[in-house]
Order: C-alpha cells, then sequence, then structure tokens
C-alpha cells in the first residue's frame, strides 16, 4: 500500500510494511504540475538506493512520517485483542474435526478405517454422520 504526503511544495509517496520506504518525492510546481526535483542513486543493478533531498525537507517529511506511523501504531491490534483460534468454530463435521484434531491426513485415516481417501473425503463432506460411522472413525483415530 503506497501512501502519499504533502509538505509545503513538496509531494512524497512511501510505501510502510516493516519499514517506510520513500519511493518518490517530487516538487509540484504552481500550475499542479509535478516535476521530479530530488537526486536518485541507482545501484550497479539499476534499482534505486537512495534519493538526495534537501536537509529542509528531509526534516519536514521525517516529522510527517512520523506523525503518520504514530497514528497507525495506535490502531493497530494489541494482545489484549487477540482472540485464539479454534477448529471447533470453522470445521463442522465431526469426521473432519475429530482427524485434524489428531493430526492425521484423509489418506491416513482412510487407511486405518479400511476405507479409500475419496470415500473418507465424502464422508467429510456430509452434514448428518451415523452414531456407528462416528465410533468407527473413534476407533481409527484412536488407534
Amino acid at each position: 500500500m503506497y501512501w502519499r504526503l504533502r509538505v509545503g511544495d513538496w509531494r512524497v509517496i512511501y510505501d510502510q510494511q516493516d519499514e517506510v520506504r520513500v519511493v518518490s518525492i517530487e516538487k509540484i510546481k504552481a500550475r499542479g504540475c509535478l516535476q521530479m526535483n530530488a537526486q536518485v542513486i541507482r545501484s550497479i543493478e539499476g534499482a534505486p538506493e537512495y534519493v538526495l533531498i534537501p536537509v529542509a525537507v528531509y526534516e519536514a517529511l521525517k516529522d510527517v512520517i512520523d506523525d503518520e506511523m504514530a497514528g497507525l501504531k495506535a490502531t493497530q491490534t494489541t494482545d489484549a485483542d487477540y482472540v485464539p483460534f479454534s477448529m471447533d468454530d470453522y470445521v463442522s463435521n465431526p469426521i473432519a474435526l475429530m482427524r485434524l484434531k489428531s493430526g492425521l491426513t484423509q489418506k491416513e485415516l482412510a487407511e486405518r478405517m479400511e476405507v479409500s481417501q475419496p470415500y473418507l473425503s465424502k464422508m467429510e463432506g456430509q452434514d448428518k454422520i451415523s452414531a456407528k460411522l462416528l465410533e468407527k472413525v473413534n476407533k481409527a483415530v484412536n488407534a
């Protein structure tokens, strides 16, 4: 995601993920046209490495970016907002739930039950499961 800031006659486009990376710095003319007014230093491969800008512009931009970053950090979730993941909330089929909680693959459980993997997959997709089938799955999971 790219962010855009305007500081006086300057426009900064930057990327913020793990750290702030300035993508471009442009001087805005009075007519609204953009003119690049910063020197870009490129690596041997030709990728942009550094941007040279006046110190006054750097200081103004740094303050604005720091303020933006402080605002972003304040809105991020904290450990108190963390809700633990529970498979029970996402897996409704009891056969699939037993298999996932036991750490088995469909192929492994099918071999233990002496059925084919496609048949087990079909059972995991069913809405209604008989008590007899649940007992057979339980025995195979705990074997």
